[in-house]
């Protein structure tokens, strides 16, 4: 029971990292999806949700250079 525990525990916390490297790649809030990716129940919703969500950081240099043109 307890490697079970432990095991839940380990890939809980994959999964917040993997959040985490995924909101900082992608340029959204990192705090928010970080402790969103803490939680139990939303953890796998918010990862689907993330990798699905548009990179904000591509988003703006292609609204700048169409500004430009």
């Amino acid at each position: 029971m307890t490697l079970f525990v432990v095991l839940l525990l380990l890939a809980n916390g994959l999964i917040t990292y993997y959040c985490y490297i995924n909101a900082k790649m992608k340029g959204y809030p990192i705090i928010t999806f970080s402790a969103l990716g803490l939680l139990p129940y939303f953890n796998l919703v918010v990862l689907v949700y993330l990798l699905f969500l548009p990179n904000l950081k591509n988003h703006s240099e292609i609204e700048q250079n169409s500004i430009i043109s």
